[in-house]
């Protein structure tokens, strides 16, 4: 039997460098990398919107209960100075009085 010669195959890696290719891992990597920086602004941009939704429920919240608050306080208020003799009703006022500041308190609170 005789060898019959097989043609030249070149390696992948010698196609490559004939054609220029060496840097094509590196467009890839580029790519890869390209891909990740936007995944990553739109998740710094997403959790953002996220934690502003969750600060302005969380300030609804603190308003409802503030104003549940000033509601029971005006009710203790006013319970206090219709079950009292006359001579308590001074205790009372001093109890609404204190009540009122409290609520302006608050409310300058929160306009700051």
């Amino acid at each position: 039997m005789t060898d019959i010669e097989q043609p030249y195959t070149p390696s992948l890696d010698e196609v490559r460098e004939a054609h220029g290719w060496t840097g094509h891992d590196s467009h890839v990597e580029s790519n890869r990398a390209a891909k990740r920086a936007e995944f990553d602004r739109w998740l710094a941009a997403h959790n953002e919107a996220v934690r502003a939704e969750a600060l302005r429920e969380a300030g609804r919240d603190i308003d409802r209960m503030i104003a549940i608050a000033r509601d029971d306080e005006r009710e203790k208020a006013a319970q206090i100075a219709e079950t009292h003799p006359a001579p308590l009703g001074a205790v009372a006022r001093l109890i609404r009085d204190a009540i009122a500041a409290r609520i302006r308190a608050q409310g300058k609170e929160q306009g700051a």
